[in-house]
């Protein structure tokens, strides 16, 4: 991304050009212009380069720009936002003229604070035509004291509390921040005769405030001077002086604030270029960002579909393939899907009236029926309890014969072998004589095998078809 920020007055043109990739923040280029048509449009030549993705944005001065500051007992993002138009009605004097801006800045455990920049619907057109007029076309409008805060935070990102005076070519203006979060504006004339003045009366301002006026401070000067504004500074503020680790930085402070401002990401901008404000270029730039995700989305969908179908008509084909394979071979073989979706309805259709060969499901007692038998046969309990006297070892269930594709006609047949323990011949006698008489179990046609040996015994038998 690539960010312009222009400070202007009447001679100048202040121009800072910042790019911006992932989050590392680069000033390309800065340098000065004259105020006048040609010079706009050598800053257009100058920014051909970027093929018009850039963003240009640039501020109102303080006086035309008020501060308030809210305390909310509230810490939920989304509950201050809702709450934020009834507290802003209290601090706007013209409702219908006005523009505000907020910025939550600082949000602890039981309340938040909230900047409210406000300033007139009448003062942002102003500023905007001013700028049309003279061929520049702005997509981010800021103001002054917001954009100097920005660039200190940026130069100082350790430094939590400070005094900022920045002395332009014709007003001086006076910031001062604790917490990392702009406390105090104050703007006024940079007549040298009345600047002592006017910071002894800032300092004063800030001590009745019960704000640290020994902390660290800089001066910004962005015209060289016969007067030595710094010592003048440095009698009122007793604090640490600050230095800017690049001293060409010091005319541009305003202008590479202005960018840092319109390239933030962290919920604290003060743009007042916003909805139903938005500048022509913005609104384009917004149209352009909108139609490009658009067009995104759409190449998506249609890769996406595009991917899908050549999917599902690999997987078709090789249904197709695999169908054909198993089938006998037809005189005609289907060539669409509804061809095969009428085969396929109509072999279903046969097959629901044609008559099984054989049944799906076992004709014989099943392993469960079985056992359930056994369990409740009279030669194994007595009363409700085990016979005492004999002991089951094991059974085991075999399926002799099945029908098959092949042999269809094949009747079930399942074998039963169990295995069990007797204290007395008697008891052994009496299951064995029980397998031989007729009953809803055992096939009576077919042989009983009887095995003894000792107290152990065997005995082997069919189970009679369920038909």
């Amino acid at each position: 991304m690539v960010t312009v920020g222009i400070a202007l007055n009447q001679e100048h043109l202040r121009i800072a050009i910042l790019t911006k990739k992932k989050s590392q923040v680069t000033i390309q280029k800065f340098y000065t212009l004259v105020n006048s048509p040609d010079s706009v449009k050598q800053l257009y030549r100058d920014l051909s380069i970027y093929e018009k993705n850039f963003i240009i944005a640039t501020f109102l001065e303080t006086q035309d720009v008020i501060l308030r500051r809210l305390v909310l007992p509230l810490t939920e993002k989304r509950k201050i936002l809702a709450t934020l138009p009834f507290q802003i009605e209290s601090l706007v004097m013209t409702p219908n003229d006005s523009m505000v801006s907020v910025c939550i800045d600082r949000i602890s455990k039981k309340s938040s604070s909230v900047g409210v920049f406000i300033t007139s619907q009448n003062l942002f057109f102003q500023h905007t035509q001013s700028l049309e007029d003279k061929g520049l076309h702005t997509h981010f409008v800021s103001c002054s004291s917001s954009s100097l805060f920005r660039f200190i935070t940026w130069a100082f990102p350790k430094q939590k509390t400070g005094i900022v005076i920045h002395i332009g070519s014709q007003e001086v203006l006076c910031l001062f921040y604790q917490e990392n979060h702009l406390e105090s504006v104050k703007a006024f004339s940079a007549d040298p005769i009345c600047l002592q003045k006017n910071l002894e009366k800032y300092q004063f301002f800030l001590t009745q405030k019960g704000w640290d006026t020994n902390c660290p401070y800089i001066c910004i000067e962005e015209t060289p001077s016969l007067v030595d504004f710094t010592s003048l500074v440095g009698d009122i503020f007793v604090g640490e002086q600050l230095f800017l680790g690049d001293p060409n930085h010091h005319p541009y402070a305003l202008a590479i604030g202005a960018a840092l401002e319109a390239i933030a990401e962290d919920g604290s901008q003060v743009n007042f270029s916003q909805k139903m404000f938005m500048t022509k270029k913005t609104k384009q730039h917004f149209l352009k960002k909108t139609f490009y995700y658009l067009g995104a989305c759409a190449v998506l969908n249609l890769t996406s579909l595009i991917g899908v179908q050549t999917y599902l008509h690999k997987k078709q084909t090789a249904l197709f393939a695999h169908i054909t394979s198993i089938l006998p071979k037809q005189k005609t073989s289907p060539k669409s899907v509804q061809d095969w979706q009428e085969h396929l309805l109509s072999w279903k259709n046969k097959l629901s009236v044609q008559k099984l060969p054989f049944s799906l499901l076992p004709t014989v007692p099943k392993v469960s029926d079985v056992l359930a038998w056994i369990s409740a046969h009279p030669a194994f309990i007595n009363e409700g309890k085990a016979k005492d006297g004999i002991e089951v070892l094991s059974i085991h269930y075999q399926m002799l014969k099945y029908p098959t594709v092949d042999q269809k006609n094949i009747p079930y047949e399942a074998q039963v072998k169990i295995e069990f323990t007797a204290s007395a011949p008697r008891l052994a006698r009496e299951f064995h004589e029980s397998l031989l008489k007729e009953n809803q179990m055992i096939h009576t046609k077919k042989p009983v095998q009887w095995h003894a040996q000792g107290n152990k015994y065997r005995a082997i038998f069919t189970l009679k078809s369920l038909d």
